[in-house]
């Protein structure tokens, strides 16, 4: 009983750590999103900008949201460390240094031809990148959320495993004691029988 108890406290407190660990996963790889689709606008809205002076500004924001992106990946736990989801995080990682790059040569160009060039420049250079980024992205949360489903179901399953054996092991205990019991009853009620008769024949043997 004690054993079966104690696993089912360890399931949950498993559970519990997996479901925390998937839910900062999740947190890291929105926010890697969310500064890849920023560093996009910014570079967007720079070479849009007819104030030559404001680069200075849209320089430091692109830099903090591709710091923001790399500390996020580096910080980043999957619930299952699988090969696939390993190779994926490592594919991301190089999807975005690949779209900072891009982003910092389209920016290191002939700055008087920014606005005229803007859509050329992002649609065939910036987007193509950034998609790319997104896609792998996309793939890793993907890889994620199919680990932590199919941990939970492992978990849940063993977990109602544990419980129809201990409520087994419970039963049979319950039924044991339940036999011995009886088992005792019938044996005192043979020896008082016996002890009664015993005391008849006494009875006799005395008035004799």
């Amino acid at each position: 009983g004690y054993y079966f108890s104690r696993r089912v406290t360890d399931l949950k407190r498993d559970s519990a750590r997996v479901t925390e660990r998937y839910v900062r996963a999740q947190a890291r790889m929105s926010a890697v999103r969310s500064q890849v689709l920023l560093a996009s606008v910014y570079v967007r809205d720079a070479l849009l900008d007819s104030d030559p002076e404001s680069i200075v500004e849209y320089r430091m924001k692109l830099d903090e949201a591709f710091t923001i992106s790399r500390r996020a990946l580096e910080q980043y736990e999957p619930v299952l460390a699988s090969s696939s989801e390993v190779d994926r995080i490592a594919q991301l990682r190089d999807r975005v240094e690949e779209f900072r790059s891009i982003v910092l040569d389209v920016l290191g160009g002939d700055s008087s031809r920014w606005r005229s060039d803007a859509l050329m420049l992002l649609r065939y250079r910036v987007m193509p990148k950034r998609e790319e980024a997104l896609k792998v992205s996309e793939e890793v949360q993907s890889l994620n959320r199919g680990a932590y489903i199919d941990q939970q179901t492992a978990t849940s399953s063993l977990y109602s495993l544990t419980q129809q054996r201990i409520w087994t092991q419970f039963g049979l205990a319950v039924a044991a004691s339940f036999f011995i019991g009886l088992a005792a009853i019938k044996r005192v009620a043979r020896l008082e029988g016996e002890l009664r008769r015993q005391q008849e024949r006494d009875s006799r043997s005395s008035a004799d």
